[in-house]
């Protein structure tokens, strides 16, 4: 394959470079033969389809529509030409196209386990994210686990090659039900053992290993180029072809199914292993962390798996499986709650809204920051609009978001979920569409569709990661006007928000007082508070201390899940009060039945309520969105501001609001009223358990308040 006759040492970007240069001789798009249009590209571990020449490859550059992707895997086979066989094995025609493909591992990478509608007792898997348009049957006898590798295989259409991989996220939840009877290990020790059983509803089934065989014989080229070219410390062994790591200490590309395994046949195999191994390939298997990258799916896996399906490894039989379902022996001690919880992965879902579902609103000039001279050559605002604008654009009202939330506050034709505000908006509720036209954009910064850090700068082709400039309070409102510029609206009804988007309404006011005729700022302030600041620093640490996060150069790579979820948990504790906690959980245990059973993992059900909402929110928003929004909320201050106001101003406040306590709202109305600029300042504030999160839930008295303020008219 390669000129070079001995292993070269190489660091991460010079390997991908020289992989870059191999595949550099062809030209997208054309080919020697007349008629003939020449297309590569490229497969990854998790079954995401990307033109090779892609520079970035994660889950905002590969394909996502289903009927492109069951048509292009629809046709796939083995290049059996002339042209491109050894770097590109495999081949999609399409008449006068061809579509020449490579791979990280195999071609078929299967996504979703699915159950059949019309058998009840049969199983299907679905492939290459095509939704249920590609699908084999499941077979529990012939799903298998790689040896050296821990990755888990299963069969394949023989125009395939017959073997497909089985993505992470779901070979995580199989990993559970493998067993291994007895070892067939050779006499070798550094060979590891293979499972012998899969168990599947109950059932034990003896597994095939056919598909190993497959594996160990097929020749390289069919088991990808250069696995793990972007990895931190490695040289190619070139009479093998494959990458072989100097430090199997610091490799950070293997899933947590392959930790897993690792641990696995650690504890089974006689004699044990140490605590890192060499094994055939010249990949050694470390004894924790990392992950693998994250990817698009489609629509998640069967009911068969629960949240808590993870093994447990106990002490015990001297490292022999004890024949139960998901346990495992010869690890002491068990902490499930670690082992449960992958520290990267799933596929953030921020990356999958729906483009069709909003507006997008594009400034083509460079737009100018308030801080560090920052600069954006131009910017996106994804928006999204309820009601009518009347003649005299007159009745628009500028809908303010939080820092996580997206511009979808309530539902419409083209994305029926429910939106964040759904209550609030709509015929009769408190921003009334039969009177208003609601205007919603998302944050400049965030992640659902407007520019942020996870965009593509035009200037580098590449994600702008944290070279994405500071932006403040102000420029985040800035950017909005100049989206009501585009719509033809000079002059605001009224500008509203909560939380950020409370700092935001207020900031309106302050930079634009002629534009905007009523003020409404939901438990909000003028400034941060100490505490706020204290709080969202430390979110901000959670993330930038996780080993993932990589100066906000994540993408493409292992998602910083484990500190994007703490941030998450730590969040939580803001947006509620003591009191509700101490209704909703009181000192509730898991497991009230054996109050003696206890470990270091959650006792109390308060406990298990954080990792869920932690678990279930980390991948709603970009980590760094959070690290840029966070700090536009600890930086803004319009104290100095506020004779700027001149417009009705609504200040609502909750008297056991954590993140912004209940005093500085009360601050803000009389700051506005002593300076006397205001035509009118009215004041609320509400008991409720609800904290912070009053604003999203008390639909009664906050939307009460909220539409007699906009339906009054102030003298």
């Amino acid at each position: 394959m390669l000129s070079i006759q001995r292993a070269v040492p190489l660091r991460g970007a010079k390997a991908a470079a020289l992989c870059r240069r191999r595949l550099s001789s062809y030209v997208q798009g054309q080919s020697s033969e007349r008629g003939v249009r020449e297309y590569f590209y490229f497969i990854d571990h998790q079954g995401q389809l990307f033109l090779d020449d892609a520079r970035m490859k994660n889950f905002t550059s590969c394909f996502k529509e289903h009927k492109f992707l069951a048509f292009f895997f629809s046709r796939l086979r083995a290049n059996n030409t002339d042209r491109y066989r050894d770097q590109f094995p495999w081949l999609s025609p399409c008449g006068p196209e061809r579509n020449y493909v490579r791979c990280d591992d195999q071609p078929i990478v299967f996504t979703r386990l699915h159950d059949n509608p019309d058998n009840p007792d049969e199983c299907w898997l679905l492939y290459n994210h095509c939704g249920d348009k590609l699908k084999v049957p499941f077979q529990p006898g012939g799903v298998c686990m790689h040896p050296s590798s821990g990755r888990v295989y299963h069969p394949a259409g023989d125009r395939h090659g017959g073997v497909g991989l089985i993505r992470s996220q779901l070979a995580i939840q199989l990993a559970t039900n493998f067993v291994w009877r007895g070892s067939d290990s050779s006499s070798n020790s550094s060979s590891l053992t293979s499972p012998t059983h899969f168990v599947w509803r109950g059932v034990e089934h003896e597994i095939n290993s056919d598909l190993l065989k497959i594996l160990d014989t097929r020749e390289p080229r069919f088991r990808g180029l250069f696995v793990g070219v972007d990895s931190e410390d490695y040289y190619l062994d070139m009479e093998s072809n494959r990458p072989t790591f100097l430090c199997p200490n610091k490799l950070r590309t293997f899933s947590y199914a392959q930790q897993l395994a690792a641990q696995l046949t650690r504890s089974l195999s006689p004699g044990g292993l140490s605590t890192c191994r060499h094994l055939s390939g010249g990949v050694g298997l470390p004894k924790s962390g990392g992950g693998d990258g994250v990817g698009v799916d489609d629509g998640g896996i069967s009911k068969e798996f629960g949240k808590n399906d993870h093994p447990v490894i106990k002490e015990g039989n001297g490292g022999r499986s004890n024949g139960k379902l998901g346990t495992f022996s010869g690890l002491t001690p068990d902490f499930p709650c670690i082992v449960g919880n992958p520290s990267s992965g799933p596929e953030p879902t921020y990356a999958s809204v729906p483009k069709n579902s909003y507006r997008l609103f594009e400034y083509p000039d460079t737009f100018c920051l308030e801080l560090n001279s920052g600069r954006l050559p131009g910017f996106k605002l994804a928006y999204e609009t309820w009601g009518s604008l009347n003649p005299d654009a007159s009745n628009a009202i500028l809908l303010c978001t939080g820092l996580s939330a997206s511009s979808h506050a309530r539902s419409h034709p083209l994305n029926p979920a429910k939106g964040w505000w759904e209550s609030f908006i709509g015929p009769g509720c408190a921003l009334d569409t039969d009177k208003f036209f609601i205007i919603c954009a998302n944050l400049l910064g965030s992640c659902f569709g407007s520019s942020g850090p996870s965009s593509v700068n035009p200037e580098t082709g590449d994600p702008y990661a944290t070279t994405f400039p500071v932006v403040s309070v102000t420029d985040l409102v800035r950017s909005q006007f100049l989206l009501l510029d585009q719509l033809g609206i000079q002059r605001l009804h009224a500008a509203v928000g909560s939380s950020l988007g409370g700092m935001l309404s207020l900031a309106s006011a302050v930079e634009f007082p002629d534009r905007v005729n009523r003020l409404i700022s939901i438990s909000s302030a003028s400034y941060s508070h100490p505490t706020s600041i204290a709080m969202r620093y430390l979110q901000r640490k959670a993330i930038m201390t996780d080993p993932h996060w990589r100066s906000g150069r994540y993408y493409g790579s292992d998602y910083p899940k484990t500190g994007m979820k703490l941030a998450r948990e730590i969040a939580t504790l803001t947006y509620r009060s003591g009191p509700e906690w101490e209704t909703r959980f009181g000192r509730r245990r898991l497991n009230p039945a054996a109050p003696q059973a206890v470990s270091l993992c959650p006792t109390f059900v308060i406990e298990q309520y954080l990792d869920y909402q932690g678990e279930a929110s980390s991948v709603r928003l970009d980590p760094n969105s959070l690290l840029y929004l966070s700090k536009a909320m600890d930086l803004f201050d319009a104290e100095d501001q506020l004779d700027r106001v001149i417009c009705p101003a609504m200040i609502l406040g909750v008297q056991s609001d954590i993140l912004f306590p209940v005093e500085q709202q009360r601050q803000l109305a009389q700051r506005l009223r002593d300076i006397g600029r205001c035509r009118r300042v009215t004041y609320f504030e509400l008991t409720s358990l609800y904290g912070h999160d009053t604003f999203l839930l008390d639909v009664h008295n906050v939307g009460t308040a909220v539409k007699g303020f906009l339906e009054t008219e102030h003298a």
